[in-house]
């Protein structure tokens, strides 16, 4: 077996520090003592009054003074070390107090220097041969020396006893643990992962829970824990197997077998309750490296905090975003971990790929026309499974620290910038891995000469407007929580041989990745040597950033002028190359790379790129990169994949017994499904394809039906809105249609009688012009909302004139009232901004989000509800859930949600129909804007009271946060938003309808601040401001106060907002308003 090997550097290194804590723990106390000797007693409150008011003539009061402080120095200090000490025992990162934040730094720095010596070092620049029987660990590090082509992977591995375990031994779950590394606890491979997958029918190996229980093959060899391999074997005593219920749950134990009714299969699954004790062959928890080490060790190793739910009782009305130290450390259900690379690459291209489909839908809301919405992709569920594996914790960290490093380099001399050929990222800690030695890494960054390393607990300022300095940085390798990445700049021409489909998948991935990822900053892309289809996906997938090229040769003399460019811009602007122009942000355009990805290159082109590779070995960094899928390796830097995706890279030491990661991977579908994905986000902007003036409503398609079977959604949309098509009345409506009379019934406005005369009659006064913005800010300041009568009439058509139409919601005023007096018997569960449950149960003490989560899920669904097959695959996305493990959660959600006036609980047991569903009853505001805007749009001129009261219900944006992950570890929430009927732009497109009916009808009665303040209601739900048509609104509302000035600044705030050059640019709607309102400001008509 191999022991780590340390380079002298870090050995002298560690004995530096060694000498340096000894000499502050042991050699500070001594000089005190000599200094001032330790006092026998305190001194009076007399005693120090007259040492403050006397001359201090000896000094005896200074020498004092600067002991007392001494020694309070050195005790932070010294707790901060033993801190540090058990943190780093424990694998776990020490958390920072706020008043030893110094203290800890300095000594997270000496203990990890320390551990150098008694611990394998994570990147070593040299390494002694492994022997053929070494055993790969999940405890990979990396050693590179690129100037002399060599390097190994130093695999470390826990001297543990090697015991057989007896046939059919069972394995339980802690958290932090990966399926892969169990594989290599127990089958000595971490990439045998798939064996444990089939074996336990794991339909998604990505996502296993603390608390599961995974069955081990014959023969399993017990080979010590890992850093994610902690958890024990299953004691043989059949009672450990059951799933364990709180005892301080008397609901859930008590809970009947509420699914177990009906038809349907019954999914099974391990308890994900707290496990029992595990028997005599448990292993001991591992001592993992700290992440705060010198070259951080190449597997995550800290943990999701663990903090305690808080043992005071919370209040009745609970947050379910305020809660985050209980979310963090919560129940073991809500940690899902990633394995493998079944899809993108373990969540970094789907965070990429979310992050650029979010972008583009707020483009796509600039344009969207009134009554539209956001079209959807072909498959929904796309999205869906993006969201489950996305690491946007990761994604956003690399791209921080990347920019934080190139403004930390800015002042550095040329000769001592790092030569960076890759990044080694382990959780949080990324690792720079340099071709050759550049000591004194720049702050925040550590490590030796070759590697420098961020640890996770580094926090990262913002560096707005810094140019990312690695561009071509992308993802070759991943396996859980780590991913190798290579700087396809510094190498020029990668070649990617092996397995043909395998190879060309890792292509796409780069296509992919390159197309969509932060940190490269206007890369252009070229294809070359894929078909039309497939080339299309990529350009659909990218945008502008990918273009196509008819052949690898076109592509390759592209290349070369690129290259040729570059190197006379060097010469021209005295960079020394493109990375010291981007940090020191000189003529940075002239240093956008250009990436060719190349498939399957005739011999000729081999040849030349043969010789491009030879020129850039020459010439250094020049802009220029290239990936190509040959039958032979290519240049200076191969790279291959296996049948099973196991990546090799020679110069860097992964090779044979040490290739343990798995290529990145973006198979031939999935290309395709991403494209859609991306491709509808594009449709009706001016980057979409050009589309006849007869198609531009295809783009846009009209807010479907609302889903409900409820009788109050009948003959209205999703987003409230009355339908087009007459409806003829149902049996309900016939049954209602014995209104009260007339007299009980509100009048039309009186002839002459303004709209704002009719807001003020039935809401108090309008607030003045001053209060507008105010009440947009805050939402308490919004004007109460009051009880109106209903009014069912008999006809049901979109509202396109003031007559009165048939709206058919007798209970609406009640429910109103409800809503807004706080009605203490019922749920109460507020999206119209963050996300808030208010109901008469008790508030969990932990996990508000998750349950909070739950309540949210069932009540968007009303009287549908939705079976436990269902419930199980939005909250647990790709597990099989057990039902007993399942009913905790609903039970305790259940407790929360309380009981009716009845006794009956608001959340009802899965009998009969195998469905959860709310008791009829609860409120949800997006249902009650709804029912408001539809009786609004009914009534004509006297619903604008309607609309009001349905704006005043918004708090901010729709489900603000609520899919903001708990932990880079945590299961992310809110996945089942994409397929159903709440997704956050949906709902602010209605608000935003909603605001632009209400603001006509106001300026159609002469009410400007109504008018004002419905622009504000819309902003609020949509506080980036990416409709043009609260813009238009805006625009509208000036023009009627004949105030010039304020068209003026709105025009230019908008310009600027839209990033447009001139006028022209905005939409062309929007420019439309603009040439009608300020004819002589656009030119229009103007000689």
């Amino acid at each position: 077996m191999r022991g780590p090997v340390r380079s002298a550097g870090q050995i002298a290194s560690g004995v530096a520090a060694l000498v340096t804590l000894l000499g502050l723990l042991v050699g500070i106390p001594i000089a005190l003592v000599q200094l001032a000797a330790m006092p026998d007693r305190l001194p009076t409150l007399a005693e120090a009054g007259q040492a403050m008011i006397r001359p201090d003539e000896s000094g005896a009061l200074f020498i004092a003074a600067v002991a007392v402080v001494g020694w309070l120095a050195w005790l932070s200090f010294a707790v901060s070390v033993v801190r540090e000490v058990v943190a780093h025992v424990r694998g776990r990162v020490a958390r920072r107090l706020p008043v030893l934040g110094p203290q800890q730094r300095v000594a997270a720095v000496l203990v990890a220097a320390v551990s150098l010596l008694v611990a394998g070092p994570a990147i070593s620049a040299t390494a002694a041969p492994a022997p053929a029987t070494a055993t790969p660990s999940s405890a990979a590090v990396v050693s590179v020396d690129l100037t002399a082509n060599t390097g190994t992977v130093l695999i470390s591995a826990d001297p543990n006893a090697r015991a057989e375990s007896p046939d059919g031994d069972e394995y339980r779950v802690a958290k932090g643990d990966y399926l892969g590394g169990i594989a290599d606890r127990y089958l000595g491979d971490f990439d045998r992962y798939p064996e444990l997958a089939r074996l336990n029918d794991l339909r998604n190996p990505d996502l296993i829970r603390s608390g599961q229980v995974i069955e081990l093959p014959k023969g399993a060899v017990e080979r010590g824990a890992r850093p994610h391999a902690t958890g024990k074997l299953v004691d043989r005593d059949p009672a450990v197997d059951q799933p364990a219920v709180p005892a301080d749950d008397p609901e859930v134990a008590s809970a009947p077998a509420d699914d177990g009714a009906g038809p349907g299969p019954t999914r099974t699954a391990a308890p994900t309750s707290t496990p029992a004790s595990a028997g005599s062959g448990a292993a001991t928890d591992p001592v993992a490296p700290s992440p705060n080490a010198t070259g951080a060790a190449a597997e995550p190793t800290s943990t999701p905090s663990t903090a305690p739910a808080s043992p005071t009782p919370r209040p009745r009305v609970q947050s379910a975003l305020t809660d985050d130290q209980s979310e963090t450390g919560g129940d073991a259900r809500d940690t899902t971990l990633l394995l493998g690379v079944p899809l993108i690459s373990a969540g970094l291209l789907a965070a990429l790929t979310l992050t650029t489909l979010r972008r583009r839908r707020r483009r796509q809301e600039q344009h969207r026309p009134v009554g539209r919405r956001l079209p959807e992709p072909v498959r929904p569920e796309v999205e869906e499974e993006l969201r489950v594996v996305a690491q946007p914790i990761a994604v956003d960290r690399l791209d921080r620290a990347l920019r934080v490093l190139a403004k930390a380099l800015v002042d550095r001399p040329a000769e001592q910038m790092p030569d960076i050929v890759g990044a080694w990222l382990t959780g949080d800690t990324v690792n720079l891995l340099l071709t050759r030695a550049c000591p004194n890494p720049t702050a925040p960054w550590i490590g030796d000469e070759t590697t420098w390393t961020l640890p996770g607990d580094v926090e990262l300022l913002d560096v707005d407007g810094q140019i990312a300095p690695l561009p071509t940085l992308v993802t070759v390798a991943s396996r859980p929580g780590v991913h190798l990445l290579l700087d396809l700049e510094r190498l020029g021409v990668v070649s990617i041989t092996g397995h043909p489909e395998r190879s060309a998948d890792l292509l796409r991935y780069l296509a992919a990745e390159l197309s969509c990822n932060t940190w490269s900053d206007h890369v252009e892309v070229t294809v070359a040597g894929f078909d039309a289809t497939e080339t299309g996906e990529f350009i659909a997938l990218a945008g502008d950033r990918v273009n196509a090229a008819p052949s690898v040769a076109v592509a390759i003399d592209r290349i070369r002028r690129r290259a040729s460019q570059v190197v006379q811009s060097l010469d021209h602007l005295g960079a020394d190359d493109p990375l010291s122009g981007r940090v020191a942000d000189i003529a940075a355009d002239a240093w956008m790379p250009h990436v060719l990805l190349a498939h399957k290159p005739d011999p000729d082109e081999i040849a030349a790129l043969q010789a491009l590779d030879d020129d850039l070995t020459a010439a250094g960094r020049c802009a220029v990169a290239v990936a190509v899928v040959t039958d032979g390796e290519v240049g200076r830097w191969p790279v291959s994949i296996d049948a099973n995706g196991r990546l090799t890279v020679e110069f860097l030491g992964l090779s044979g017994s040490d290739a343990s990661l798995i290529a990145a991977r973006l198979p031939r579908g999935e290309l395709g499904d991403l494209a859609n994905l991306l491709t509808t986000a594009r449709q009706g902007t001016r980057n979409a394809d050009p589309t006849p003036a007869a198609a531009v409503d295809d783009d846009w398609p009209l807010v479907p039906p609302a889903p409900e079977p409820e009788v109050w959604a009948e003959g209205a949309d999703a987003a409230g809105g009355l339908l087009d098509e007459p409806h003829a009345p149902t049996a309900t409506e016939d049954r209602d249609a014995s209104v009260p009379n007339r007299a009980d019934q509100p009048d039309e406005p009186a002839s002459g009688e303004t709209v704002a005369a009719v807001l003020s009659a039935g809401l108090g006064p309008v607030p003045d012009s001053a209060d507008v913005n105010a009440a947009g800010a805050d939402a308490a300041k919004v004007p109460a909302i009051v009880a109106l009568p209903s009014l069912p009439l008999r006809t049901r058509r979109r509202v396109t004139s003031p007559i009165r139409r048939r709206h058919n919601d007798p209970s609406l005023d009640a429910d109103v009232r409800r809503w807004i007096e706080g009605d203490p018997t019922s749920p109460r569960i507020a999206i119209l901004g963050p996300v808030t449950v208010e109901a008469p149960g008790r508030v969990p003490s932990e996990r508000v989000r998750f349950y909070a989560e739950i309540i949210t899920y069932l009540a968007a669904r009303g009287e549908r509800g939705a079976t436990t097959d269902a419930f199980d695959d939005a909250l647990w996305p790709g597990q099989h859930v057990k039902p007993a493990s399942r009913r905790v959660d609903v039970s305790r959600a259940r407790r929360w949600l309380g009981q009716t006036d009845d006794g009956e609980p608001w959340l009802p047991d899965a009998t009969a129909d195998r469905r959860y569903r709310l008791r009829e009853g609860y409120l949800l505001d997006w249902h009650l804007f709804r029912r408001l805007r539809s009786r609004g749009e009914s009534r004509g001129p006297a619903g604008a009271r309607d609309l009001r009261q349905a704006l005043a219900l918004i708090r901010g944006a729709p489900l603000a946060g609520a899919d903001i992950a708990y932990s880079a570890v945590a299961r992310n929430p809110y996945t089942w938003l994409p397929t159903s009927d709440i997704q956050p732009h949906h709902l602010t497109s209605g608000v935003v309808d909603t605001a632009h009916r209400l603001v006509d009808l106001c300026l159609d009665g002469g009410d400007i601040t109504g008018a004002r303040w419905a622009v504000d209601q819309a902003w609020l739900a949509d506080p980036d401001r990416t409709s043009d048509i609260t813009w238009r609104d805006l625009l509208r509302v000036a023009n009627a106060e004949r105030n010039i000035a304020e068209l003026e600044q709105i025009l230019g705030d908008l310009i600027r907002v839209r990033e447009a050059e001139v006028p022209e640019d905005l939409d062309k709607d929007t420019y439309q308003l603009l040439c009608e309102l300020m004819p002589e400001r656009m030119h229009v008509g103007v000689r």
